[in-house]
């Protein structure tokens, strides 16, 4: 705890008492020195991360610096009080659960609280410790569920997004924006790669960002066409045209018309005219 009151970190010393799961980060806010010493000396007995502040400007000086799961507010403080902070705190969107500690008389006021945002509330004095503990402790599970659910929604996003490539390296955020900057274009594109790195997918990145992304995508492995029918398959051919041409059949590039056609492998296709 810091010497000047404003803002302190305190560790507990005995790292074996850590439970296996991150250890919950505190900030305790209060104006009453014993009572934001008493808070810090139990939660950390039960192996919390805590950081104390004396008055609302502290405590957004705290969450501006570090990150805080759990901030155990006094309601009633000088300068910028517990509602004052929490309006700060939801303006500013930080991630951070708010639990408001309150006398009797203002529960009406800490309810408001809860209503504006706050996680819950306590009432002073506390009835227990653990009551204190296990509060703070629901309200961190609950802020690392929130933060897990914003971290699959982004990498949904970004599978959507991206036709199911993924990755965040700096060579990956590359192949994205390429493709994205590719995408509105109607000029054939070139994809140079090793098998099994993504040629495919990020063709279909390409063409879901593309003006023709409510037309086909066709993929065709040409490494697989007969060199033989690699006219008839790409470019279609009438009843009769050779042997065995017993029905009219349309061409891939027909079938992607206003679409898009990848054609993988090309470079195995046979050049014209042959």
């Amino acid at each position: 705890m810091s010497s000047n009151g404003s803002a302190g970190v305190e560790k507990a010393d005995d790292e074996t008492a850590r439970p296996a799961a991150p250890a919950p980060r505190v900030l305790v806010v209060d104006d009453e020195p014993t009572v934001r010493r008493s808070l810090a000396r139990m939660l950390l007995s039960r192996g919390m991360e805590v950081a104390t502040a004396e008055d609302g400007q502290a405590a957004l000086d705290v969450l501006g610096s570090q990150p805080v799961d759990v901030a155990l507010v006094d309601l009633m403080m000088p300068n910028i009080g517990g509602m004052e902070l929490l309006r700060h705190v939801r303006e500013r969107a930080i991630d951070v659960e708010i639990i408001m500690m309150t006398a009797f008389g203002d529960v009406d006021t800490a309810v408001q609280a809860v209503r504006l945002g706050a996680y819950h509330f306590l009432t002073k004095p506390f009835r227990s410790n653990d009551e204190v503990a296990l509060t703070v402790v629901k309200a961190a599970e609950r802020r690392r569920l929130i933060d897990r659910a914003q971290q699959l929604e982004q990498k949904l996003e970004q599978h959507e997004r991206f036709g199911g490539l993924i990755g965040n390296s700096p060579s990956m955020r590359e192949v994205y924006r390429l493709a994205m900057g590719v995408a509105p274009a109607s000029s054939t594109v070139l994809i140079l790669g090793a098998s099994g790195t993504g040629k495919e997918l990020t063709a279909r990145a390409i063409h879901q960002h593309s003006p023709r992304a409510s037309q086909p995508f066709v993929a065709v492995n040409c490494s697989a066409i007969p060199v033989d029918l690699v006219e008839s398959e790409l470019f279609g051919h009438v009843r009769g045209a050779f042997t065995g041409a017993t029905a009219t059949r349309e061409g891939l590039f027909e079938v992607a018309n206003r679409g898009t056609i990848f054609l993988d492998e090309v470079g195995d296709l046979p050049p014209w005219p042959r």
